[in-house]
């Protein structure tokens, strides 16, 4: 049987199936991808804590300090005092504030900016280089946080 010159194409039913299981596709995958921006800005700050925590041990094991407590608090994104001391500058960032206490013998870095549900989220590593976190869920303390 041919066709005729009007039976060719697709159904108004037919587009509007393939439109919404594109908008199923969509809905499922977009929240993946936008929690793996954060995941990357939660990557950077683990980073950072693991230098930061490097900086502060080889300091105390040349010497320079005796102790994880004798070094002064620090806050990372000033770049100046203790931070120079250790052999660091400022960490340049605009998604994290960075900030060692010696009483606690934790790092610490708070989320600043972002999506509002993460805003001044916590990432702490402690001298023992063990992870915690406010805001995000711990996965381990040795692998770190994640959305």
């Amino acid at each position: 049987m041919k066709r005729t010159r009007a039976q060719k194409g697709f159904t108004l039913i037919e587009i509007l199936i393939v439109v919404v299981i594109l908008a199923i596709l969509a809905a499922m995958i977009l929240p993946r991808m936008i929690m793996q921006t954060e995941n990357g800005y939660i990557a950077e700050a683990q980073q950072n804590l693991g230098a930061i925590r490097s900086a502060m041990v080889t300091t105390i094991d040349s010497g320079i300090y005796t102790a994880w407590q004798t070094i002064p608090d620090t806050d990372f994104d000033a770049g100046t005092g203790v931070a120079a001391g250790i052999g660091m500058k400022a960490i340049a960032s605009t998604n994290w504030d960075y900030v060692c206490a010696a009483a606690t013998t934790n790092c610490t870095a708070t989320r600043k900016g972002g999506p509002t549900a993460y805003n001044g989220g916590t990432v702490v590593l402690s001298e023992a280089g063990a992870f915690s976190c406010t805001t995000y869920t711990l996965i381990s303390a040795s692998k770190g946080c994640r959305v």
